[in-house]
């Protein structure tokens, strides 16, 4: 709600500019279940280590014409908080797929509070 807010205030004519104050970024948390991780194994470095590679934004390098020069960027960076629950983690002997979800609990949530404001 509060982008949109900010989206609609920006683009009335005669408004420079906004400051937020209060606003908190989304924060995907994951706690990671130690009766999970025992049962198949996993390191939590492992989960880790998985969800990075998936969450990524490299660039590619450049691509020339003779008009002009573009940049290569390979997106692949979780879009909805769901996603992260199919992160393929480790595959087991038998070659059973072990998923974020089958070890952790995932939450949308926002950043911790670093300065509270009040107005009157």
């Amino acid at each position: 709600y509060a982008r949109r807010a900010e989206k609609a205030l920006e683009d009335i004519p005669g408004v420079a500019r906004l400051k937020r104050y209060g606003h908190l970024d989304r924060e995907i948390r994951i706690e990671l279940l130690q009766d999970a991780m025992e049962k198949w194994q996993v390191p939590g470095a492992k989960l880790v280590d998985a969800i990075a590679k998936r969450n990524i934004r490299a660039s590619g390098g450049s691509f020339e014409s003779y008009t002009s020069e573009k940049n290569i960027v390979t997106l692949a960076q979780f879009e909805d908080p769901e996603e992260v629950w199919d992160v393929i983690v480790d595959v087991t002997a038998k070659g059973t797929l072990v998923r974020v979800s089958d070890m952790a609990i995932v939450k949308d949530a926002f950043e911790p509070e670093k300065v509270r404001s009040r107005m009157n």
